[in-house]
């Protein structure tokens, strides 16, 4: 499993797209088999945000993750000015080293609180 720290920061319930390539055993790129790309949005400590626990994605060598709205928004107890975020994936793929081979990777970015956020009236 790989770690990557995301280097962007995200805005307090704003927009935030994380690409995503998928790689073998020996560092190729890869396409994962049809129906086999999941992904799990995370506080550091495993709470699930926003209910995205699961989520299915078409399958492709890279792919786009958009996260946007209560998917950037801080918790009732997270107050700091940046608070950490883990993505976390789970794909299959093919190689010559067998069939329908399991895959993990998680990525960690930071989102941003913003001072205060316009109320909609």
């Amino acid at each position: 499993m790989s770690l990557t720290t995301l280097t962007t920061e995200a805005m307090e319930e704003g927009s935030y797209f994380v690409d995503v390539s998928f790689y073998n055993e020996d560092n190729e790129l890869v396409t994962p088999n049809e129906g086999t790309i999941y992904w799990t949005l995370t506080t550091d400590r495993g709470v699930v945000i926003n209910s995205r626990d699961y989520e299915a994605e078409a399958s492709g060598q890279t792919i786009t993750i958009e996260l946007e709205g209560d998917d950037l928004a801080f918790t009732s107890n997270e107050n700091r000015k940046l608070i950490k975020r883990r993505l976390t994936l789970l794909w299959e793929y093919d190689s010559d080293l067998g069939n329908d081979k399991p895959a993990k990777a998680e990525c960690i970015f930071y989102i941003r609180n913003l001072t205060r956020l316009p109320v909609a009236v």
